[in-house]
């Protein structure tokens, strides 16, 4: 190796791995899809759903740029339209493949892709009409990787050092398997890595915000944007609509950890913002969904992350059960390919001899 190439690798950034939230989940829901996607490196067509909620989050972030740099939203017509050009250009830069019902109902690609035209449009024109006027954001689409690389090592050595107390010999083997992943990960470099929707700093007027009255007078909000063909779950506390899915989201959780690391502190109110559109009727319904994260919130998502890690350093990728409802041939691209997946049952009509 001559001085000048050794000058050259000691400047060569090194190469650094990233986990995101969406991969961590298919990981725990099923191993095998996120050995598909993620290690062999397959991709598979996206549905039309999918193109969907990227025109949609790519209008809602255009549209609440627009106010923190002027004041004011854009345009109703200029919404709509970005919405459609958005969807189209999406359609143009990956096609999707026809899903097995849109198969069945003899669609056509230029049907399902004019269907998902009038549904980003309405659902762009939706968050417009009631969740923007009522958005404080202060930044959209906020990219953020976290160095986890410390955090990985000093997490191995409690790994190790609980190894070595147990009792157990194979308990030991598995915590010592754990933190030789979580090290080895730390080596190559390792980062969370997300965006988040829609950052909000607070400022209390409830006549004019009336989605917080009574709920946080100042402080930092983080919101999702989501699309779905029904309301989700919820519950009701102090007349205001909190807790279902919203508790339960990994990805709000994730983003409290960035913003944890990019603001100093823990979000006092996140949100799913839920733009419902339903199949049938075509009806339109914003419904925010509120939740809170705390320190064991951050930590219990943490262990979840150092399993995650372990699982994929060591290839560890377990199917999902036959009976998920994800295991299908509708909402997997990989159904056909997988080994794992339960085939449909076939019935054959024997005949009575005469």
């Amino acid at each position: 190796m001559t001085d000048a190439t050794r000058a050259l690798k000691s400047i060569t950034a090194k190469k650094r791995e990233q986990l995101h939230i969406s991969a961590i989940n298919m990981l725990e829901e099923c191993g095998k899809r996120f050995e598909f996607r993620y290690v062999l490196g397959i991709r598979r067509p996206p549905a039309v759903f999918m193109h969907v909620g990227t025109a949609v989050d790519k209008t809602v972030a255009e549209d609440l740029g627009h106010k923190i740099k002027t004041g004011e939203l854009m345009k109703r017509k200029d919404v709509v339209d970005l919405a459609a050009s958005t969807l189209e250009g999406e359609q143009k830069r990956i096609p999707i493949e026809l899903d097995p019902d849109d198969k069945r109902d003899g669609k056509t690609v230029e049907t399902v892709i004019e269907e998902a035209r009038e549904k980003s449009m309405a659902l762009a024109s939706l968050h417009w009409k009631e969740a923007a006027p009522i958005i404080q954001a202060s930044h959209v689409q906020r990219k953020f990787s976290i160095d986890m690389d410390t955090w990985l090592r000093k997490r191995a050595k409690q790994l190790h050092d609980e190894g070595e107390k147990v009792d157990d010999k194979f308990r030991a083997k598995l915590l010592h398997s754990e933190a030789a992943a979580l090290n080895a990960a730390s080596r190559v470099g390792l980062d969370l890595a997300g965006e988040q929707d829609v950052v909000e700093t607070i400022i209390a007027d409830p006549e004019k915000f009336p989605l917080l009255e009574g709920t946080l007078p100042t402080g930092l909000v983080i919101r999702d944007t989501k699309t779905s063909g029904k309301s989700p779950t919820k519950s009701y506390m102090d007349g205001n609509q909190n807790g279902g899915i919203a508790d339960d989201s990994d990805q709000l959780t994730t983003y409290a950890l960035a913003s944890l690391v990019l603001d100093g502190r823990l979000p006092n109110l996140m949100a799913l913002d839920y733009l419902v559109y339903t199949p049938a009727r075509h009806d339109t319904k914003y419904v925010p969904t509120k939740t809170t994260r705390d320190m064991n919130d951050v930590n219990t998502f943490l262990n979840r992350f150092s399993n995650a890690v372990h699982a994929y350093r060591r290839g560890i990728f377990v199917p999902a059960k036959a009976d998920w409802w994800g295991c299908s041939e509708t909402y997997c691209g990989y159904w056909s390919m997988c080994p794992y997946a339960k085939r449909p049952k076939q019935f054959v009509q024997i005949e009575k001899s005469k």
